[in-house]
């Protein structure tokens, strides 16, 4: 297999499209995971209550960037799978003549 490029845009395309899906239930939660936080904080005192929502909080901005490059991944298959097939078809069509 050295040196070939196989691409299977089916497979990359459907993989593409479960992952912007996963990821968009993956905000859902984060969102919702966060917006619990910030009500616990007004309800929940003390420093036990300080160490939970500051632990939460702290992984954030990791949470929120893991779910933006699992969207970006899924994106990203599907640009391949289009522009291989597209490379395909003109291909194609030059052989044809």
């Amino acid at each position: 297999m050295s040196g070939n490029l196989y691409v299977n845009t089916e497979t990359a395309n459907t993989t593409g499209n479960m992952l912007t899906e996963k990821a968009e239930v993956l905000k859902s939660k984060l969102d919702a995971i966060y917006s619990c936080n910030e009500e616990i904080k007004t309800s929940f005192l003390g420093s036990d209550a300080t160490k939970y929502t500051n632990a939460v909080d702290e992984m954030k901005e990791a949470m929120y960037s893991l779910q933006s490059t699992i969207h970006k991944t899924g994106i990203y298959l599907q640009e391949v799978s289009a522009a291989y097939a597209e490379a395909r078809s003109i291909n194609e069509s030059a052989i044809q003549g």
